[in-house]
């Protein structure tokens, strides 16, 4: 037998071909030498039964084929979808093991309550119970509170949460228990992001579709691992790349990740620093006349926001109201707008932010080509900031003072990462 050493490298280039080959047209269980059965331990001769369902992991949106064997009503293979938009029939690992999470070992599939309150915070001390038992200890324990004191109840929520479900709960929580004390774990990853898309566009929602990735000609993925967070998106990305080699990819972050290894160029800056990046490509635009004027008059209002935010976690922090409310947003001229960029120069971002000059030109220097189509993505790195509405805001910019919005293959694509969770 012949041992050949592969690299981390090698490995995750070989990965990202094989994602890619799949994508484009087979399936990874051809791709792996693998049977088209998913993770789900191949189904029986038994008579099967195959559904269609979403997968729940990400927010990628993928369709996945559920094979069912009817006579013992068990999930036994999980397939990707090909008539589904987004994966197109392909699957990613955690996609493929569906299956296999719904009969784990550790899966919850009856209640268990807490009797002995000194076992809190272990696995002992549970004792299995009935849901009608389970139901009527939620709800006593809940009118007792709510009787005592209404804000002290509260619901915690996740992008995972069905739609439906979480109109229900949240109906439930504000007409029945008049309460208005709800959150999501979505607050950590889309706050900002949402905030954002208002500021901008007046709506919560992206602006951008996965079918601009296969007409785009550079990718600029803004403190997004897609590779490991949108495995599925990101496949489409490297078959993009591997369809056309004038297609660029520019990866923005902290650090290297498996998204960089495909990247053209891989930009490293010092944490916090990406909105002066951002702010400097503005202003090399502006400054050499590389923006898109007519489509500025036409779709583009200059405002001025907040700029003394402080910080909450400071003695002196005013919690007065600001922006909208508190007046400090106003109508500003392009002129102004860009007087406000001027000391964002390439050197100063390179300075701040610890990526050289050319690397920073090279990447404004494609948002400034008329000809190319750009479209930009990201995720956590840039919404879970202390600035991440401004780095949103900044994103968006770049975008609208080139045109590169709202055109095949260009646009800001920000990804959540649950599938409720925007």
């Amino acid at each position: 037998m012949v041992k050949k050493e592969v690299s981390r490298r090698d490995f995750v280039k070989a990965t990202a071909v094989t994602l890619a080959v799949a994508a484009a047209g087979g399936t990874m269980a051809t791709a792996v030498g693998c049977t088209n059965q998913g993770a789900g331990g191949g189904s029986s001769k038994a008579e099967t039964k195959t559904f269609t369902s979403v997968c729940r992991f990400c927010g990628c949106g993928c369709g996945v084929l559920c094979e069912v064997d009817v006579a013992n009503n068990k999930l036994v293979s999980v397939t990707g979808d090909p008539d589904n938009e987004s994966n197109k029939g392909l699957n990613c690992v955690k996609g493929y093991y569906l299956a296999k999470v719904l009969y784990g070992d550790d899966r919850l599939t009856k209640p268990l309550i807490r009797k002995d309150k000194s076992t809190k915070g272990t696995k002992d001390g549970l004792t299995e119970a009935t849901w009608e038992e389970a139901i009527d200890l939620v709800a006593s324990k809940l009118k007792e509170q709510w009787k005592a004191d209404k804000k002290a109840i509260a619901f915690w929520a996740s992008g995972q949460q069905p739609i439906v479900e979480g109109y229900l709960l949240a109906k439930f929580w504000k007409a029945g228990l008049l309460s208005n004390m709800i959150d999501p774990n979505a607050r950590l990853c889309m706050a900002s992001a949402v905030v954002a898309f208002m500021n901008v566009f007046g709506t919560d929602e992206p602006a951008g579709s996965y079918s601009d990735i296969e007409e785009t000609d550079v990718f600029v993925t803004w403190g997004a691992n897609m590779a490991e967070a949108h495995p599925m998106l990101y496949s489409r990305v490297v078959a993009r790349k591997l369809a056309d080699s004038k297609v660029k990819h520019y990866d923005l972050g902290t650090i290297t990740t498996r998204t960089s290894v495909s990247a053209d160029k891989v930009l490293i800056f010092r944490p916090g620093s990406d909105n002066a990046i951002a702010c400097a490509i503005a202003n090399y635009l502006v400054t050499n006349n590389k923006v898109d004027t007519d489509f500025i008059a036409k779709n583009v209002i200059f405002q001025q926001g907040t700029e003394n935010l402080s910080n909450p976690y400071e003695d002196n922090y005013d919690a007065s109201p600001i922006g909208q409310t508190g007046g400090a947003v106003k109508v500003i001229t392009f002129d102004e707008y860009k007087a406000r960029l001027a000391e964002y120069t390439l050197e100063k971002a390179a300075e701040i932010s610890g990526v050289s000059v050319s690397d920073i030109r090279a990447l404004a220097d494609e948002f400034a080509d008329p000809a190319k189509k750009i479209l930009s993505l990201w995720t956590m790195g840039v919404n879970q900031h202390n600035r991440g509405v401004w780095m949103n805001h900044n994103i968006y910019n770049l975008h609208l003072l080139t045109g590169k919005i709202a055109k095949p293959g260009c646009g800001p694509f920000s990804l959540t990462g649950q599938p409720t969770a925007c």
